[in-house]
């Protein structure tokens, strides 16, 4: 079980040493988490800052995963199913990967093409 406010304190240190655009995102989903969704929100308008003109807040990515897709990973060169007994075991997370917009990847905050922000993937009924 996650413990959200000991997260919350972590992340308020983390954005004082490296107030970077992912660690603030990320801080703000975990006050919203804490505090409720208008506190979260909160949190996402209040970060400036160069974004690159990317989302900070709503649906950021869609898309389809199929057979067809190359899996990564502890998952390289497994079928489609194994991914799919992950999902349903409530055992896959999510990886995002941050590039600011502004020059190449990995130049300064915002870019962290290895990954920031890692989030449980829950299946919730539906």
């Amino acid at each position: 079980m996650t413990d959200w406010p000991a997260l919350r304190t972590l992340y308020d240190a983390l954005v004082t040493v490296a107030p970077t655009l992912g660690a603030r995102v990320a801080r703000a989903a975990v006050v919203g988490r804490v505090e409720g969704p208008q506190a979260g929100l909160a949190a996402l308008e209040a970060i400036d800052g160069p974004t690159g003109g990317g989302r900070i807040q709503g649906v950021i990515a869609t898309g389809t995963i199929s057979a067809a897709d190359l899996l990564v990973g502890p998952l390289a060169g497994e079928p489609l199913s194994a991914l799919v007994e992950l999902l349903e075991n409530d055992e896959a997370y999510v990886n995002v990967h941050t590039h600011d917009g502004m020059g190449d990847e990995n130049t300064g905050p915002g870019d962290f093409p290895g990954g920031e922000i890692r989030g449980q993937i829950e299946h919730r009924g539906h």
